[in-house]
């Protein structure tokens, strides 16, 4: 891995003399977009090892076969891409909205809470104006930061799933 400069592109070969794998790669177009994952390990956490230690590992790596580059009678060669070297894949995978959380708020179902994405599990309840209620049924996100400040507390770290500091492109 290099800070600079374009990211890696290892090479991953896989024996072919029986001919099993040929016919998926027929099949699924040369296995284009096919993830593989690289775990990597230490020596002493390998099975047969005194401190064998199979949940041991560092981070894995996230690879997509980018193209078939040789094919033989033996051997079958990938090249691989990093996650973020895909073609048309740009970050982040959604729209950047300014004032606009995308989480899904809670919901009252008449006896309880029904919980959606947003992590806001606590007692005090607003309406959709950020307005204080007693009301479970009135129970609703502004789905704006400072719905998320009512709820968290303004000096506290926010789960706003919106872009505040963005700004509009001319």
């Amino acid at each position: 891995w290099a800070g600079r400069g374009a990211l890696p592109k290892p090479k991953l070969t896989v024996g072919n003399v029986a001919g099993l794998l040929l016919p998926a790669v027929i099949q699924y177009n040369d296995l284009v977009g096919a993830r593989v994952t690289r775990w990597k390990t230490l020596v002493k956490y390998l099975d047969g090892q005194p401190n064998a230690d199979p949940n041991s590992c560092f981070i894995p790596d996230i690879y997509f076969i980018d193209r078939k580059s040789q094919q033989t009678e033996s051997l079958i060669e990938f090249e691989l891409a990093a996650a973020l070297d895909q073609q048309g894949v740009m970050l982040p995978r959604r729209q950047l909205i300014r004032d606009n959380c995308s989480e899904t708020y809670r919901r009252w179902n008449g006896t309880a809470f029904v919980y959606g994405t947003c992590p806001y599990a606590g007692a005090a309840k607003f309406t959709s104006k950020d307005a204080s209620t007693t009301d479970p049924a009135a129970d609703q996100c502004s789905k704006r930061l400072t719905g998320c400040q009512a709820r968290f507390g303004a000096a506290n770290e926010l789960p706003f799933s919106g872009f505040p500091g963005i700004s509009k492109t001319r």
